[in-house]
């Protein structure tokens, strides 16, 4: 029977699976390895990463200052700061290499060793005393972020998941990568609706998670700067920028390239009229007649390249 107005649908997906984060981390020397776990006195709280719309662009942002300065921890404690710690010990426990677990486990547990750790029946106080080794920790991050780098080079790149990429391999091979294993669903009632829950077992699932739904979206995804690198939310197809400052740099790169483009043509001109460098520097407006004789040059080499 049809109906005479349409079903609300809530949305397939809730945006509701909760993490923990204390109010405040640091960065400690516990067994000769830095850790960061949460400060003595910090409080913790639950929150959804899902509604967190600034939290892939700081990701973005935290993982392009560890790729600049990967010796300088700042980046990553204050995003901790930010949404917690990224439930490394859960990523480890499903690399499907218990022993490499069971002794990695205890150097989550700093405050703890050399005993257990503390049951998780007492989920607040297991989070207390849970700290993530650094090392681990970003070379963990930094494998989410290429992730997100794949799918930009095969944006970039218009190609189809059937081409062949600059890997050696079709697209669809590489694009595997970004898959995100293993992951549960619950069933959720939100006081009005029942729909699917993700139910993260880390930040790290959380974060592909949005990679793979930025993928795919088409309202405002999250797109990274071929000027500065700085994530930003490009709110159209056509949008190449962060900004507007990033827009005018490379306009005004255009623009000396193509000033450079008629300048060279003019030299070459001059030059076979009998003109030296001195006298075709002084003719187009260039301070130096070495950039003359270094502009003659890259054009003769482009040239027998060809």
């Amino acid at each position: 029977m049809r109906r005479n107005s349409p079903r609300v649908n809530p949305g397939l997906i809730s945006d509701s699976p909760l993490w923990p984060r204390f109010n405040e981390y640091v960065i400690e020397n516990q067994h000769g390895e830095s850790v960061i776990l949460p400060a003595g006195n910090a409080k913790i709280e639950y929150y959804s990463p899902f509604k967190e719309k600034e939290l892939l662009c700081d990701f973005i942002v935290m993982t392009n200052d560890l790729r600049k300065m990967p010796n300088d921890y700042k980046p990553l404690l204050r995003f901790a700061n930010s949404y917690g710690l990224f439930g490394l010990i859960h990523e480890l426990e499903h690399d499907n290499n218990r022993q490499f677990f069971e002794i990695y486990k205890h150097h989550c547990f700093p405050r703890c060793f050399p005993n257990e750790p503390p049951d998780m029946a007492n989920i607040d106080e297991w989070h207390y005393n849970y700290g993530e080794p650094i090392a681990i920790t970003i070379e963990k991050t930094l494998e989410i972020r290429l992730c997100y780098d794949l799918w930009g080079k095969f944006k970039k790149a218009k190609a189809t998941p059937e081409d062949i990429s600059p890997f050696g391999l079709p697209w669809k091979q590489y694009l595997k990568e970004i898959n995100v294993y293993p992951i549960g669903v619950e069933l959720h009632y939100d006081g009005k609706y029942w729909q699917t829950r993700y139910t993260n077992s880390s930040l790290f699932v959380a974060l592909k998670l949005m990679i793979i739904q930025n993928c795919v979206t088409k309202d405002q995804p999250v797109e990274t700067c071929d000027i500065c690198g700085n994530p930003y939310f490009a709110y159209n197809e056509k949008q190449e920028y962060c900004s507007q400052a990033c827009r005018n740099s490379i306009n005004v790169k255009k623009h000396r390239q193509k000033e450079k483009l008629e300048n060279v043509r003019k030299a070459i001109i001059l030059r076979e009229e009998g003109k030296n460098n001195e006298e075709i520097a002084d003719i187009i407006g260039v301070k130096r007649p070495q950039t003359i004789e270094r502009w003659l040059n890259e054009f003769r080499i482009k040239k027998e390249g060809e």
